[in-house]
């Protein structure tokens, strides 16, 4: 039978999930995983060159996980949640008020976030820990244009956009 998804798989679920049955269907039949690959569609700009330095920085250091991402713009620092029942009041979400050096935006630390594109992961972490990102975590820097995820049908005009962009430039 060819590997498919069973249907509590093929729904929203975490990837950790998806990405255990996989290896499990993959050592069934004989092969050996030493690191898994998880990748997620939604990220259509990721290139083979991202996938290789995903695998390449695992293999050559003692990181749990690699994985694609990019540098934040919108700053945690700067974030507000809702307090309460009141949709009226918010506070700081990190429960300190921006002022002074916390308010430029080039004085805060360069922070990053996985773009969803590429995931290289120790197999005993995902495995006996249930996790694609392990604790000792590295990532491999692209840009924010190539990081576009498809999460909302926002997300695909901008796609578009950028794919339309990027064609120009070839030609």
């Amino acid at each position: 039978m060819p590997f498919v998804r069973p249907a509590h798989l093929a729904e929203d679920v975490a990837s950790e999930l998806v990405t255990q049955h996989a290896v499990r269907f993959v050592e069934a039949e004989g092969y050996t995983v030493q690191i898994v690959l998880t990748m997620q569609p939604t990220t259509p700009f990721c290139t083979a060159e991202d996938i290789d330095a995903c695998i390449q920085k695992i293999i050559e250091t003692d990181l749990d996980t690699v994985f694609t991402g990019c540098e934040v713009h919108e700053r945690p620092e700067w974030m507000y949640r809702r307090e309460g029942s009141s949709a009226d009041r918010v506070v700081p979400f990190t429960g300190r008020l921006v002022q002074g050096d916390a308010g430029i935006s080039q004085k805060l630390p360069k922070l990053f976030i996985p773009n969803g594109a590429v995931w290289a992961t120790r197999r005993a972490v995902l495995m006996e820990q249930g996790l694609i990102t392990g604790p000792r975590a590295g990532i491999v820097v692209m840009s924010r244009e190539r990081s576009v995820d498809i999460d909302e049908p926002i997300d695909f005009i901008t796609a578009e956009t950028i794919a339309s962009e990027l064609l120009k430039v070839r030609v």
